[in-house]
């Protein structure tokens, strides 16, 4: 007995709300549906089924206030169970992070579980448990993700920002400094053979070991001009004046300025020798090759270690500096603007891969290779 021709089962294709509002916009322009249904390559009945339910995924995606939604990414439309709790959830989250307070997947989910037994007072209180799966989901709805908090934006002083700024032009303009006249120098601290905290784990295992972590620390200062066009040598402090890792060598041929200091700290000599002997001659060469006059600012945060704006200016009153106001680096100095943390991510992976390749080849521990690394790799990792 033949057995019964079977037609080609249709794929079944599903459907992100972004990738239906790409759907909705040549529908609403009048093109037909058939027509739309073959530029994106899916049934007529779905485009149909779109083009009904288009209001649904409109008010889908403009249902979140947040920035950086992500129900665009979503195919199903599900509102939420308890759309009070929701709402209320959403409003207090949005007002404790405008005011900078962290908030916890867990605290969200106690607040959520208050809100309910106010709203819903007549409702069993075991119907909304605040569980792990509706945090999920309201994030999802909001666009809600975790974040490590960074910096110290929030402790600078915002109103002194402004009216630095209308000095900072008015001193600018009076000049005539061009983008690659002003300059700005920042420093941070490197811990040389210091293993990330973080790592993969099998999902089997609870717990993570890990080996003593290195103190060892350097100070790292980085400098450039505005348009990025000129960026100095990084300054590079260390304890040891000449480390025997750099026996026999020229410490002046190294791709950093090298200093030494007590505890690796920057400090108000070392400033003042390196804006001297160093960045004045580099930066008037610089504006020499390029056919600029030779003058310049340079921009800095009001650190203990920064001598006076007296005290850094060259010879000839051409070259000087300008203070931020006090408590607003976080928020207005360039270095600090992603210019230092991805030089020092960079390091981290070259010390990463050190270590990789070190264990593979000589199959040694990880505490044996970093005890192991020299000051010399650590400058040319960073440089």
């Amino acid at each position: 007995m033949e057995k019964p021709i079977v037609g080609n089962k249709r794929k079944r294709t599903v459907l992100t709300l972004e990738k239906k509002l790409e759907i909705l916009k040549p529908l609403e322009k009048g093109l037909s549906q058939r027509v739309v249904a073959e530029k994106f390559g899916v049934p007529k009945s779905s485009v149909a089924d779109i083009w009904k339910g288009r209001q649904k995924i409109q008010d889908a995606i403009t249902s979140s206030e947040s920035p950086a939604f992500s129900n665009k990414k979503r195919c199903i439309i599900r509102p939420p169970k308890f759309d009070l709790v929701d709402e209320t959830c959403w409003r207090w989250f949005s007002q404790q992070r405008s005011k900078g307070a962290p908030v916890s997947g867990v605290l969200l989910q106690e607040k959520a579980r208050s809100f309910f037994s106010k709203l819903y007072p007549d409702n069993d209180p075991e119907s909304f448990k605040g569980s792990t799966g509706w945090l999920t989901r309201f994030n999802q709805r909001h666009g809600i993700k975790n974040v490590q908090l960074r910096g110290e934006i929030l402790s600078s002083d915002i109103a002194a920002v402004e009216p630095f700024q209308e000095e900072l032009k008015k001193v600018i303009a009076d000049e005539g400094y061009s983008r690659d006249q002003i300059f700005n120098a920042d420093e941070t601290g490197l811990w040389g053979r210091m293993t990330p905290s973080c790592s993969l784990n099998a999902s089997g295992i609870a717990k993570a070991a890990n080996f003593k972590k290195s103190k060892e620390r350097v100070t790292v200062r980085g400098c450039s001009n505005a348009s990025g066009s000129f960026r100095l040598p990084l300054v590079f402090i260390n304890k040891s004046k000449k480390p025997r890792c750099f026996k026999n060598m020229d410490m002046n041929q190294l791709p950093v300025k090298y200093y030494a200091q007590a505890k690796s700290w920057m400090d108000c000599k070392i400033f003042s020798d390196w804006f001297h002997q160093h960045f004045v001659p580099l930066v008037r060469k610089f504006c020499g090759d390029h056919g600029m006059e030779k003058k310049a600012l340079l921009l800095l945060d009001n650190a203990p270690s920064h001598p006076s704006a007296e005290t850094l200016q060259s010879d000839d009153r051409m070259i000087k500096t300008m203070f931020l106001p006090p408590n607003t680096t976080a928020a207005i100095q360039p270095m600090d603007q992603g210019v230092l943390d991805p030089c020092k991510r960079r390091y981290k992976r070259k010390l990463l891969a050190h270590i990789i390749l070190e264990n593979e080849s000589e199959d040694k521990s990880v505490p044996e290779i970093l005890k192991a690394c020299n000051m010399k790799q650590v400058v040319y990792w960073i440089a």
